[in-house]
């Protein structure tokens, strides 16, 4: 009996190729097509646009991100409205801007785990969207915010 519970394990791992899954396959595009869509809301010091190019902090960071996954992120300047909806109808794989994790928006789409605290009573903890369902991917983007954490404090900082 042990040997067939065993085996049943074994084959039920064998069937799981990679967890956990893409609903839509977000991180499987963004490395096979090599672009990153980004989602700005502009927001100084985390996203805004100087001249034609996208700056601030989270820009660095997803710039970052992009390269990690071999790939170029595509801006795309946004309403929170039209950023949420683009998300939603997996248009844009990430959303940046300044965005905390009490934004009313959470049922629609999904956040990251807050990635740094500021405010002065340091109450705001920062977050980036991403689709529902897209669980690989925020946990690819999930532990490459945090093994940046501490450049990403410094950043902040000046």
């Amino acid at each position: 009996m042990v040997r067939f519970a065993l085996l049943v394990c074994f084959m039920i791992l064998a069937g799981c190729d990679e967890y956990p899954k893409d609903a839509q396959g977000t991180l499987e595009t963004v490395q096979s097509s090599q672009i990153l869509r980004v989602g700005i809301i502009r927001h100084k010091p985390w996203a805004y646009q100087d001249g034609s190019k996208p700056q601030g902090i989270e820009v660095e960071i997803v710039s970052g991100f992009a390269q990690s996954l071999n790939a170029k992120p595509q801006w795309r300047f946004l309403s929170e409205s039209q950023a949420t909806e683009n998300l939603k109808n997996y248009e844009i794989d990430l959303v940046i801007g300044g965005l905390t994790e009490d934004n009313p928006r959470k049922k629609e789409i999904g956040f990251t785990r807050s990635y740094l605290i500021t405010g002065d009573d340091k109450k705001d903890r920062h977050v980036m969207a991403v689709p529902k369902g897209e669980n690989r991917f925020i946990t690819v983007l999930e532990k490459f915010l945090k093994a940046r954490q501490s450049d990403i404090q410094k950043m902040y900082r000046e």
